[in-house]
């Protein structure tokens, strides 16, 4: 499973509890870099909407856990660093499974040719607008399936909605299985 539980890691008993909550074996990999190169990348990616954000790492989980720290990994080096994770993850038994990503999806509403803000409250002129999948499942899952070494899975809700349906066909052209999505109008 993949995603942002930074406060249930606090307990040791998280993983086991997850494990039998989904009828699978379960790891968890602690993916981190430093603030300098957090940073850095954000500056690369000319990414208007985080360069100004200021990163707080959360402390490491307390529950077993595989560290990937990914501070002095090149572009070119995060598909193996990747692979190489998730093949120490489930390094002692054989695994033949899928690699299941739960948490939150959204979709995000890009601004484009605005600049840089002065501040998050601040004006500019957009010229134009498109929509992105975002959130951790769909950054996670996206990202996992890309490498093709593993099948993956989404578990998440999505609305019933034109959003929820933009999601479910950026799941399915991404090669992210759709079989554990609630669709529900309420969402």
């Amino acid at each position: 499973i993949v995603a942002p539980f930074t406060s249930l890691v606090k307990d040791s008993t998280f993983l086991e509890a997850l494990a039998k909550r989904f009828g699978a074996r379960v790891a968890l990999l602690w993916v981190c870099a430093d603030p300098e190169a957090l940073a850095r990348r954000q500056r690369q990616r000319h990414a208007d909407q985080d360069t100004s954000v200021k990163v707080t790492l959360p402390a490491r989980p307390v529950c077993p856990h595989v560290l990937v720290d990914t501070s002095a990994i090149r572009e070119a080096e995060m598909r193996s660093t990747a692979v190489d994770a998730v093949t120490r993850a489930f390094s002692t038994t054989q695994t033949t499974g899928r690699v299941l990503c739960a948490g939150h999806v959204c979709v995000d509403v890009v601004l484009e040719g605005c600049g840089e803000l002065s501040s998050r409250e601040g004006y500019c002129e957009v010229q134009s607008t498109r929509l992105a999948a975002g959130g951790s499942v769909a950054n996670c899952a996206s990202t996992l399936a890309s490498l093709e070494a593993y099948g993956v899975d989404a578990h998440c809700c999505v609305g019933d909605d034109a959003f929820g349906r933009f999601l479910l066909d950026y799941f399915r052209e991404n090669s992210v299985g759709t079989a554990h999505i609630n669709v529900n109008e309420e969402h």
